[in-house]
């Protein structure tokens, strides 16, 4: 029997503009289980790691809301790591 997994993520407030947080984002990934993901994952981490970001951990609403552990990174640098 085939497994389809859905994954659903949301970041963001829909309350008044606030520069802090000017974003509202959902993310939304499909994965056939009979389809393996392990060299995606790799790759993933391989470029996280060439970002610096060692943990291979990426929490949306504080990249967003520029919180810590990433207040301190730029614009582009958090552009970088919510596209990959």
């Amino acid at each position: 029997m085939k497994e389809l997994s859905i994954f659903i993520d949301e970041s963001g407030d829909f309350g008044e503009f606030s520069k802090n947080s000017p974003y509202y984002l959902i993310t939304m990934v499909f994965h056939d289980q009979d389809n393996d993901l392990s060299t995606n994952i790799k790759k993933l981490d391989t470029e996280l790691d060439n970002l610096n970001m060692h943990n291979h951990l990426i929490h949306t609403e504080p990249l967003i809301r520029r919180e810590p552990p990433y207040n301190n990174l730029t614009p582009n640098e958090r552009r970088s790591i919510i596209t990959k």
